[in-house]
């Protein structure tokens, strides 16, 4: 079955704890997806987390919370840079994926 399989792999790469879990948010993604996925434990077993979020505060303390309160906020503020999240909420069960939705992923996993 494919989650048992999913869950084998990402177990492989959650329980490593040479290979940390990088994001922005990230608890709140892994608890979604917990949430989502409640027979696999993958979601709920891991070694090694970094959140972004959670490092923002502590490296710019003086900052305003609220403008470090999204990776689009924080990309503005610190990369100058504007990250268009249009695509975040468009249908990608439809497949092929768009140009745009490639693109919005492709950034998102990248910054």
């Amino acid at each position: 079955e494919i989650e048992l399989e999913l869950s084998r792999v990402l177990g492989k790469l959650f329980l490593n704890s040479d290979i940390p879990l990088l994001g922005f948010g990230i608890l709140q993604d892994l608890g979604k997806l917990a949430a989502s996925f409640p027979n696999l434990q993958t979601f709920s077993e891991y070694h090694s987390v970094i959140d972004l979020q959670s490092l923002s505060t502590v490296a710019f303390p003086k900052r305003d919370r609220s403008t470090m309160s999204s990776l689009q906020k924080m990309c503005a503020v610190l990369l100058h840079k504007r990250m268009d999240k249009m695509q975040q909420c468009s249908d990608w069960t439809k497949r092929p994926l768009s140009d745009q939705q490639l693109d919005y992923a492709t950034l998102d996993a990248a910054v």
